[in-house]
């Protein structure tokens, strides 16, 4: 017998100045921690590099107007403007922010 299929969610971090790979892996982990206890599954985390900036959001937000996405997960209230959380609006995704717990 197979269970229901999770409702799909993606991920979202900015890398700060002088971010370490550990730090960025702590990011990671927080945000497949929160899709878990959330009863969701992690499709895709996107880190939004320093000198690609807007690039992974850009990519996040066409991966979610494709359909399938119930939520964003972000590691921070403020990584996201407000013109990007429109259009996660719009395309009726959820905006959550990771923490210890869902």
């Amino acid at each position: 017998m197979t269970g229901a299929a999770r409702p799909a969610m993606l991920g979202y971090f900015v890398e700060t100045f002088l971010m370490t790979p550990t730090e960025q892996d702590r990011a990671r982990n927080l945000l497949l921690g929160f899709a878990d206890r959330a009863g969701s599954q992690m499709t895709a985390i996107y880190m939004e590099a320093l000198d690609s900036q807007p690039a992974a959001i850009e990519a996040l937000i066409e991966t979610a107007r494709r359909g399938d996405v119930s939520a964003v997960a972000i590691t921070a209230a403020d990584s996201i403007a407000a013109q990007y959380r429109r259009e996660l609006e719009d395309a009726g995704v959820r905006l959550l922010i990771a923490r210890d717990s869902p």
